[in-house]
């Protein structure tokens, strides 16, 4: 959102303001899917194509696309998938209206649920060694 004044004080002169409006219109026409939804994953696979045109923006609001970075990466890293949001209360693949309902938004659920322990096994000791190489008997 720090960006955004950069936009605004360029105008439509500077390329800022050129690369949003690109992201909104590739915003607005994935929200004209009727079948746009990330199915049972945590991330924003289906707008990695958006992150060229966001960068310069995100550039002019560092500060902030560090807290969103964090925020977002740290949730489905460290949370996902202990709050079981896909499939709770109901089948999110059946009930697509869940995905646009902010009465309860997945990233809110998983900062409840907090830390997920199954995530944190590349962090061991023993998880950056080799692999075992004995032949079991």
């Amino acid at each position: 959102m720090a960006g955004l004044r950069a936009v605004v004080r360029e105008g439509w002169r500077g390329p800022l303001a050129w690369c949003l409006a690109a992201a909104v219109a590739q915003f607005a026409l994935y929200a004209c899917h009727s079948v746009w939804w990330g199915g049972h994953t945590y991330g924003p696979r289906y707008l990695v194509d958006l992150l060229p045109l966001l960068i310069p923006m995100a550039a002019e609001g560092a500060a902030a696309a560090g807290a969103l970075a964090w925020s977002v990466a740290a949730t489905g890293a460290f949370c996902y998938p202990a709050e079981r949001w896909n499939t709770s209360p109901d089948e999110v693949d059946i009930r697509h209206e869940r995905l646009w309902d902010w009465r309860d938004p997945q990233f809110v659920r998983c900062w409840k649920a907090g830390l997920s322990p199954q995530n944190f096994a590349l962090f061991r000791a023993d998880a950056l060694g080799a692999p075992d190489q004995r032949v079991p008997r």
